[in-house]
């Protein structure tokens, strides 16, 4: 039987580029190929698949937003997200709202097919790239990972943080920012390990200090 996978990328060449590595491999198939969210979103309705290859950035935005939809809907589903951005923070986040694995844009073939049918067999957890995995391992440490000031902080983790400063509910920033629940615990977990602070107080305090909201 052969593993399903639908692509997703707002490049032609690239598409056709991926296609044409996995083509190369009997036990996967590429069943549909995309460039937008509401494609893919569309197309699901008709073609599953048992593997999402998910490009991170495409031509309309980031495109994590769809991937608690995604699983909601379709839990069987594995999505693998192909990015360049090797900002780990963004990585555990991507982990955390429900991404099977994460590899960079820089992957060869056969690791590509590899980690295919390994994030299909769902065996070990979430799929890596290689340099990423020394990079999760530092941020269960947080002595290996110093925070550096507000300019480690993407600018959706500042808005997150200055609404969380507001008292705003998971559920209220979500509906300000459109994103949900889940995705804004997320940020609120990432922001915890990234300001090296323990609860909201914590983060409201580190707010006060970096000058995002007034005490």
């Amino acid at each position: 039987m052969k593993i399903k996978v639908i692509l997703i990328d707002d490049h032609p060449l690239v598409r056709e580029g991926v296609s044409s590595m996995l083509d190369r491999d009997e036990q996967l198939e590429i069943v549909a190929r995309y460039a937008t969210v509401a494609e893919l979103l569309n197309g699901l309705k008709k073609q599953q698949a048992d593997v999402i290859l998910l490009d991170l950035q495409l031509a309309e935005g980031n495109s994590d937003f769809v991937i608690p939809v995604i699983k909601d809907a379709y839990p069987y589903i594995k999505i693998l997200v192909l990015s360049s951005n090797d900002n780990i923070y963004n990585i555990k986040m991507l982990l955390n709202n429900g991404a099977d694995g994460y590899l960079l844009k820089n992957t060869g073939q056969q690791d590509l097919q590899k980690f295919i049918k390994k994030v299909w067999s769902g065996e070990d957890g979430p799929v890596v790239s290689p340099e990423i995995h020394g990079l999760l391992k530092s941020l269960s440490d947080k002595k290996n990972v110093p925070f550096n000031g507000i300019q480690q902080l993407t600018p959706r983790e500042v808005e997150v943080l200055k609404l969380i400063s507001q008292e705003l509910t998971s559920h209220e920033i979500g509906e300000r920012l459109h994103l949900s629940q889940r995705t804004v615990e997320s940020y609120r977990l990432l922001l915890m390990q990234k300001l090296q602070v323990k609860n909201m107080v914590g983060m409201v305090k580190k707010a006060i200090m970096l000058g995002l909201v007034r005490n």
